[in-house]
Formats: structure tokens, C-alpha cells, sequence
């Protein structure tokens, strides 16, 4: 976790390496994407980003509880159905 942030500092500070922190970020909300709509993978990164960073600049505790309920207002609800099938979902080049 530290790496990606020591990644973002340098990316501030030396402008060649704002496409590598970019990509970083891109392929995360990717992975993320394959669960939830691109927006969302996209807020989710930047939910995940805020509380590591209060984290780590903070000393404070990670509260797992906390991150819980951050991350299930921005992820929608399973849809109800058979277990592991999932309905196709909507939105710009998806039906």
C-alpha cells in the first residue's frame, strides 16, 4: 500500500511519471470493472485510496467497519437470482 502512495508522491513531483500512476489506477478500476459499472470500479479506487491514505497519514486505525460501509454505498446490491449468475449489465456498450 505504501508503494502506490510513494508512486503518487513521485508522480507530483516529477511529471514523467504521471501516466505510470495513471495506468496503476486505471488497471485497478479494470479489475474492479469486472464487478461493478466502469463509474463505480472508478469511485470505488478513489474510496479505497482516501481511507488508505487517512490511514497511513494519520497513524489511525484501519476500521474495517467503517471501509465496510463506505464500500456497500457505492456497491449495488447482488441481484437476486441463481448463485454465481449475475444478469448482464446495462449502460454504454453493454446492451
Amino acid at each position: 500500500m505504501e508503494l502506490e502512495y510513494e508512486l503518487y508522491l513521485a508522480a507530483l513531483r516529477r511529471p514523467a511519471l504521471r501516466p505510470v500512476a495513471a495506468e496503476w489506477a486505471e488497471d485497478l478500476a479494470a479489475l474492479l470493472a469486472a464487478h461493478v459499472d466502469p463509474r463505480t470500479a472508478r469511485a470505488l479506487v478513489a474510496l479505497m485510496d482516501g481511507i488508505c491514505l487517512q490511514v497511513l497519514l494519520t497513524d489511525a486505525p484501519y476500521e474495517e467497519e467503517y471501509a465496510r460501509e463506505a464500500l456497500a454505498r457505492l456497491i449495488p446490491p447482488a441481484p437476486s437470482g441463481p448463485p454465481g449468475r449475475r444478469p448482464p449489465r446495462s449502460g454504454p456498450g453493454r446492451g
